[in-house]
């Protein structure tokens, strides 16, 4: 028997697996929404759910700083365990190791980053220093995920994809269980989260860990059925099957937290008569720290600590203008009162602050005032502090400051109202949880146009603190109504009847700082615009194209993709636009150049050219006249001349009349050489009269350049020539 070499004997195994449809386990990524950042507070933290049933093996990403610290690290942990440090760095793609042992009871790994400076030696510790971001996160992994079975177990902590899929020729009612279920779930899902509405057509036939489908079909009227299903390789799949209303409300039943108060689709694949009403909400303009999900505020330790919370200004139930704050707690004593403080900045800005002594009693009191909220704001709780020797750090086992703020007793009071109508920032707190949809877009490009709505719902409901209540409604109904909500698809009537700010039409110029964008007929654009409405707060997307029609799907597309990807708290301006040469950007329709604006000075300039153009044409006419009734006279002198040629004692010499009229000539003759006199009219004056001047009249008949009375030397500056010489 032939011994195998080890190269064939490999070849051998590979033909093997090849043919009994086995190999090795292949590496597979799955994304995972969010970043670890770091500039707010030097450590931070997510946590990472590792899909059921198989084995992670790597946490990648890409970390960057906008600037090196130098001597400083970036240090990553994993459940508290430093996997890796690197020198701070403005870039690197970072790999961290894991195993099956890194991933606790409840399926998840807690991964940390920290961004320290270089090691002090008095204090022999490394203080917290600059700002990383880890981003691009994925875990990677092997194995396949065990398919769920039942309702309860479908949903993942988290996901890297969910596609909502109801087919391509879809009814009212399925369109607006789509939106709906894209609603729902982007509230179940952070910020990040890759949410998108499917055709059947497109549906993913394969999928990666944590991936889901959820479908929406015709059932029978009067029943709300579903089944959860998973094909060999594929992506499992929860299809949903009712009639009419029943189908919105079972997409809405997805953002519902099963332990809620409310009724959520339940494991029974069959279910009769499911409702589930949002309801109304009245203004709540008071909460705590404990209402708005923060159950715990302790910052603690050396050099700057920090925890950030997010404050919607949907939490209260209304769109607001200011906010007065209340705090209370406790802190560690501090014997030097300059040694530490707490700062609270809302959305960057410092609005609070007070310096720890040793009374030990916290109690601020601040208002944010208006114009500093967003729609989504971000309020940071900052604690600085030095050690009493006064270094950054302390080596591990240090009592550390802390202090424990009262989330219960700490409040926030808004003021209800609307400080700017026109920007994106007042949705979606303007909507109160309603959020009535029309699309125009008819035909072929459809679903497409309902896609782009999605995104937008997405983008809006992320923003929100509740879950929205979608419903579509005719585009007439919706410019008749006088409930806030969102237009796709707008054309240039549209956007004539809701009088927006951007009136969809073939000439606008958008000023900013360093450029200007003209969209002119030949340059299709699509627009997404935020403005006051008679009374109601509207959201329109539309675009424009050469002779009043929609411009390509792609355009509207990137407008969407660009809000997700953005985020709605990032928005500025009320208007975000862009054509085929670059991607979208936003400004203020205060810079806009209105089309009656442009159309006023149009008729006025065409109101001028006709007062123009008939001056210049009388001019014309008076010219001709002159140079006709010239022309007549030089002809009748010289019939005179031939006619009486023995009596020429009273006979001016002949010329051209128009020459005779110096400031004619200096207007109109600059620089030309005059005529010289008719040869026929020469005749001889008589000697009585000298003022006949016959020497010059003879050299003008032999000489024809101008005579020296007639320049005028103040004039020829003027023409930039030099005056004659004497």
């Amino acid at each position: 028997m032939l011994a195998l070499t080890r190269p064939a004997a490999v070849l051998a195994i590979g033909l093997c697996w090849a043919l009994l449809g086995v190999g090795p386990a292949q590496a597979e990524s799955t994304t995972v929404p969010g970043a670890v950042n770091t500039s707010a507070f030097s450590t931070s933290s997510m946590t990472i759910a590792v899909p059921d049933g198989v084995t992670p093996s790597a946490i990648t990403g890409v970390l960057t700083m906008p600037q090196i610290i130098n001597g400083g690290t970036v240090e990553f942990r994993v459940n508290g365990r430093v996997v890796k440090s690197i020198a701070s760095t403005l870039y690197a793609k970072v790999s961290l190791p894991v195993t099956r042992a890194d991933v606790i009871a409840n399926g998840t790994m807690a991964l940390t980053v920290r961004s320290l400076g270089p090691f002090v030696e008095a204090a022999g510790c490394r203080p917290t220093a600059g700002a990383a971001t880890f981003r691009k996160v994925a875990l990677t992994y092997r194995g396949t995920e065990t398919a769920p079975t039942t309702l309860a177990q479908f949903f993942p902590p988290s996901s890297t994809r969910l596609d909502v899929v109801i087919p391509t020729d879809a009814d009212q009612a399925l369109e607006q269980a789509g939106l709906a279920a894209v609603a729902a779930l982007s509230s179940r899902y952070p910020d990040g989260t890759d949410i998108r509405l499917t055709p059947a057509s497109d549906a993913p036939i394969r999928g990666k860990a944590s991936q889901r489908i959820v479908a929406f079909e015709t059932g029978r009227a009067g029943e709300i059925t579903s089944d959860v299903t998973t094909a060999p390789g594929g992506v499992p799949t929860l299809t949903i099957a009712a009639t009419g209303d029943d189908l919105a409300a079972a997409a809405r039943a997805l953002a519902l937290d099963p332990n809620g108060d409310t009724l959520a689709l339940a494991d029974d694949p069959n279910l009769n008569g499911l409702t589930s009403s949002l309801g109304t909400r009245d203004p709540a303009l008071e909460q705590s720290l404990a209402d708005l999900g923060l159950s715990e505020l302790s910052p603690k330790g050396y050099g700057t600590v920090s925890h950030v919370l997010r404050v919607p200004q949907d939490a209260f139930s209304s769109p607001i203008t200011a906010i007065d704050v209340h705090l209370e707690g406790a802190y560690s004593a501090v014997a030097d009162p300059n040694l530490a403080r707490l700062d609270v900045r809302m959305n960057g800005e410092l609005v609070g602050s007070q310096a720890l002594d040793q009374s030990g009693l916290l109690e601020m009191d601040f208002a944010i005032a208006e114009g500093r909220l967003r729609s989504v704001n971000t309020m940071e709780f900052q604690l600085n502090a030095l050690t009493p020797t006064g270094q950054p750090c302390a080596p591990a086992g240090t009592p550390t400051i802390e202090v424990n703020i009262d989330t219960d007793a700490s409040t926030l009071t808004a003021t209800a109202g609307t400080t700017n109508t026109r920007t994106f920032q007042t949705f979606p707190q303007v909507l109160q949880s309603s959020l009535p949809v029309a699309v125009r877009t008819e035909g072929g490009q459809r679903f497409a146009a309902l896609q782009n709505a999605a995104r937008l719902v997405s983008a809006l409901q992320h923003a929100s603190a509740y879950p929205l209540s979608v419903q579509i409604v005719p585009t007439e109904a919706f410019i008749a109504d006088d409930r806030s909500g969102l237009f796709v698809g707008a054309t240039t009537d549209d956007a004539a009847s809701l009088k927006a700010p951007l009136r969809l039409s073939s000439i606008r110029v958008l000023d900013r700082a360093d450029s200007s964008f003209q969209v002119t007929s030949q340059e299709p654009y699509s627009a997404l615009e935020s403005f006051l409405s008679e009374g109601r707060q509207v959201l329109m997307l539309g675009s424009w194209a050469p002779g009043n029609t929609a411009a390509s799907v792609k355009l509207s597309n990137a407008v969407t993709n660009y809000v997700v990807k953005t985020g709605w708290g990032a928005l500025e301006g009320d208007v975000l636009l862009t054509d085929s040469s670059g991607k979208p950007f936003a400004v203020d329709s205060l810079t806009l150049q209105e089309d009656a604006a442009a159309e006023d000075d149009a008729d006025d300039e065409r109101s001028y050219a006709k007062y123009f153009i008939g001056g210049v044409a009388l001019l014309m006419v008076i010219l001709a006249a002159q140079v006709i009734a010239s022309v007549r006279r030089d002809r009748l002198v010289a019939a005179g001349d031939a006619g009486n040629a023995g009596d020429q004692d009273d006979v001016i010499p002949a010329q051209a009349a128009y020459l005779e009229d110096l400031e004619f000539r200096e207007q109109y003759l600059s620089g030309q050489p005059e005529r010289p006199a008719n040869k026929k009219s020469a005749p001889k004056p008589k000697k009585s009269a000298p003022s006949a001047a016959p020497k010059p009249a003879k050299k003008q008949v032999e000489k024809p350049a101008p005579p020296k009375p007639d320049r005028d030397p103040e004039a020829d500056e003027d023409r930039g020539e030099s005056p004659p010489e004497d």
